[in-house]
């Protein structure tokens, strides 16, 4: 499938001219995996194949719920984290999907990742993945103190976990999302410096082979250009191949707002509004409305400023 004109001229205007840097373009891929992955998530569910299904939820189950098929998504994982019958860990991811997509939702709750979750986890893989998620409820929740005292001692943990290591798909996860995290907590502290620091060092760990480490390199994309714009920095240089692929509904809306930002940036208002309202409408497919609101006060301000610059120009 070709590569339409607003990736290729945002993608040079992300890079340096004279970056001597060789870096893929991104691939646009018409996937539409998930309802074959669900499918075959209900048969090894039949089946009692815990083990085979624990593997594709680790490794398909954050695109779920990102997808037009997150409401299938939703009910097949709240049925396994509800029922004793599944293995523990098995459980614990799919609460931890569920209570994601109900973070992006709005519809999050102070309890999806209580000391008693993180008590659940730990000894797990999962653990320093719960510990980090209930660091960002509270951020996202107003409680910044109880983030603070979480992201201490998650550093040292984290630490422990080096780069060149060999991790299963599972742990790699959880610590590539952790730091994560910790940059996203950064970023609220305006330390966009050492923000950016953790989402290279996420960077590090996620696996862009891997369904759901794709979908979180893409919101490390995000949260990385917005570092770069806070501290000068005009340019992204992508350390893996992009690919935009239709079922990564809100990972893919976040690029988007990126793209709409850098249209903005080079002057083009029409394609940065268009890439503000395609935003808007991936965003409202997966019910994250807040993220919608958001994308369309973005297009709404591209609006205005065309409008100023039509009057300058009318002036002159």
């Amino acid at each position: 499938m070709a590569i339409p004109e607003s990736q290729t001229r945002v993608i040079a205007w992300r890079f340096a001219a004279d970056s001597n840097n060789s870096v893929s373009k991104p691939i646009l891929s018409d996937s539409g995996n998930v309802s074959k992955e669900l499918k075959l998530a209900n048969e090894y569910d039949r089946a009692a194949d815990f083990l085979r299904l624990e593997k594709l939820l680790i490794d398909k189950g954050r695109v779920w719920i990102e997808s037009a098929n997150k409401g299938k998504s939703l009910e097949i994982l709240s049925r396994i984290r509800s029922e004793d019958k599944y293995p523990k860990t098995l459980r614990l991811w799919s609460h931890y999907f569920v209570s994601i997509s109900n973070l992006f939702s709005g519809i999050s709750s102070a309890n999806d990742f209580s000391p008693d979750k993180c008590i659940m986890a730990k000894g797990t893989s999962l653990e320093h993945l719960y510990l980090a998620e209930r660091m960002e409820n509270l951020r996202k929740s107003g409680n910044l103190k109880g983030s603070i005292e979480i992201v201490n001692s998650l550093k040292k943990n984290l630490s422990e976990f080096k780069k060149s290591g060999s991790y299963d798909n599972s742990i790699s996860y959880s610590v590539g999302t952790g730091f994560f995290l910790i940059g996203n907590l950064l970023r609220h502290g305006g330390q966009y410096q050492e923000a950016s620091q953790y989402i290279d060092s996420a960077f590090d760990f996620y696996n862009p082979s891997i369904s759901s480490h794709r979908v979180e390199l893409h919101h490390c994309l995000y949260a990385k250009s917005v570092c770069n714009a806070m501290i000068g920095q005009a340019t992204i240089e992508y350390p893996y191949e992009i690919v935009f692929e239709n079922d990564y509904l809100f990972a893919n809306a976040l690029i988007d707002v990126i793209d709409a930002h850098a249209w903005w940036n080079t002057g083009n208002i029409v394609n940065g509004a268009k890439s503000a309202q395609d935003a808007e409408t991936k965003f409202k497919k997966v019910g994250a409305s807040n993220y919608a609101m958001r994308a369309n006060s973005i297009g709404k301000l591209m609006a205005l400023w065309g409008d100023l610059e039509r009057q300058d120009f009318d002036t002159i």
